[in-house]
């Protein structure tokens, strides 16, 4: 068999193997787990670059977003809605409580409305040359502030 010398070897070449493998599997757990952190971070945030030619542009009216209440829309503003994405204002022909109820729609997600007092100013808008860009988004805890630039010749 073994004398007590290569026994010993044994058991200590066992054991850096051991200790080895060890340390392999902690580097790789924490790899794994920088690379969720990471993976989680991109799937939260939604950046990209737009390029918008405002050239030709003269004047805009900025307002507050309304209709900002259930939680699936603040979900989504605080998830995708950034400074400078484009939005659709759209006439809503069948709204319930306006004739002019003018929604606003981000990639295709009903957003909110622009404000009653404002539809006024924004309806004839509405039919010549524009372009509407979330200007800013500010939040906090439950409460949303959501604001729109539409820009427009006069």
């Amino acid at each position: 068999m073994f004398t007590s010398c290569e026994g010993r070897n044994l058991i200590v070449f066992i054991v850096m193997i051991f200790i080895a493998i060890l340390i392999i599997v902690v580097l790789f757990v924490v790899l794994l787990n920088s690379n969720r952190k990471n993976i989680s971070k991109s799937k939260t945030t939604y950046e990209r670059i737009i390029n918008i030619d405002l050239t030709g542009f003269t004047h805009y009216e900025e307002f507050e977003v309304k209709g900002l209440f259930d939680e699936t829309t603040k979900s989504y503003i605080i998830q995708f809605c950034k400074e400078k994405h484009p939005v659709i204002l759209k006439h809503e022909k069948d709204n319930l409580y306006s004739k002019k109820a003018i929604k606003i729609i981000h990639e295709g997600f009903e957003i909110g409305y622009v404000p009653e007092e404002m539809t006024e100013e924004i309806f004839p808008i509405l039919n010549q040359k524009h372009q509407a860009l979330i200007s800013q988004v500010f939040y906090s805890g439950t409460y949303i502030n959501l604001y729109i630039k539409i820009y427009f010749k006069e």
